[in-house]
């Protein structure tokens, strides 16, 4: 199996934004939502991954990694085709 040239979050960051820009693609996105408070929800899953991380010194597996990136793509590709 050949490595990917980026880290397992990463993936899950791009793919997360991917397949959010996909699923968007040519509609305008409107919502009274704060995109502040999206953004910082997003966030939560990778926070949570990281403190466990660098409170016991293991690392999750590579899929709870991915997984835990998913969100803040989504979030940002959401955030990005949002209208005021």
């Amino acid at each position: 199996m050949t490595p990917l040239p980026v880290c397992a979050r990463c993936t899950g960051i791009y793919v997360g934004a991917a397949v959010t820009a996909l699923g968007l693609r040519g509609r305008l996105v409107t919502t009274r939502r704060n995109p502040k408070a999206v953004l910082l929800a997003a966030l939560v899953p990778t926070a949570v991954t990281l403190v466990f991380e660098w409170t016991t010194g293991a690392m999750p597996p590579h899929w709870v990694r991915a997984l835990a990136g998913v969100p803040i793509g989504a979030a940002v590709a959401w955030a990005i085709g949002m209208v005021n």
